[in-house]
């Protein structure tokens, strides 16, 4: 979002989309709260909890939200990960703009904590397939799932709720192990940016390769071997994709 006029990018909008109506929502790492103000400003939820690790971007988010008089329906908390929060005091607890990984470190951390939050939206910078596997096995169903270009490049996104882990994957011909980083609904209805997001993962994955093979050595070759047979999996299940 741009700070002169606030307009929403694709990201933002894709992200917004995601959230059903009527949650009390949180928003984790809010950085300049464009998410709980475009929230808040289309009615789509009633409140927002908005944290932040660092002062300077609460700061922002205050002078943003103050100017347009959403204090009282926009809470501004301090912390890190999922500590500004009590259990069960939000519907939908969205996390964007940090690794997969991380992510998931933040869900663990948290313990039952995580559990007491029904919904939850991610829009990791990294690919979602590490929050699949989280989900997989902590009953969180998959309920949408979008890969979104924005600037130049492409974003996963995943929206979860408390039910079976497991039933996005009931009737998939590909292995589990692909639809983890694809996606379970992505693959039953691959969109042109799913595509082109994949086969530039595909190029990315083959120029390490290369440069793996430069390298040399035992520890370089093992990441080579994983990291080959990682990229001929997904290649293989694109290429039933295209032919299903």
């Amino acid at each position: 979002m741009d700070d002169a006029n606030m307009r929403p990018d694709a990201r933002l909008e894709a992200l917004f989309e995601l959230i059903p109506p009527g949650r009390r929502v949180a928003d984790i790492g809010t950085d300049h709260a464009y998410l709980p103000l475009l929230l808040v400003e289309r009615r789509k939820s009633p409140f927002v909890v908005a944290t932040d690790l660092r002062p300077g971007p609460l700061a922002a988010a205050r002078r943003h939200i103050e100017a347009r008089g959403l204090a009282d329906v926009i809470e501004l908390r301090q912390g890190d990960g999922l500590e500004p929060l009590a259990p069960g005091e939000v519907d939908l607890v969205v996390i964007a703009g940090l690794g997969a990984e991380r992510i998931v470190a933040i869900l663990d951390a948290a313990g039952e904590k995580a559990r007491s939050y029904p919904e939850w939206a991610f829009m990791p910078h990294t690919p979602a397939e590490p929050l699949r596997r989280y989900a997989y096995a902590n009953g969180l169903e998959i309920i949408s799932e979008r890969v979104v270009p924005s600037g130049g490049r492409f974003y996963e996104l995943v929206a979860v709720r408390r039910g079976d882990g497991a039933a996005p994957y009931v009737g998939l011909s590909v292995p589990t192990e692909a639809a983890f980083w694809l996606g379970p609904l992505n693959m039953r209805r691959p969109s042109a940016a799913f595509c082109a997001y994949w086969q530039g993962m595909l190029g990315h994955w083959e120029r390490l390769l290369n440069a793996l093979g430069a390298v040399g050595g035992a520890s370089a070759e093992a990441t080579l071997k994983a990291l080959s047979a990682r990229r001929a999996m997904i290649e293989r299940a694109l290429e039933g994709l295209r032919q299903a």
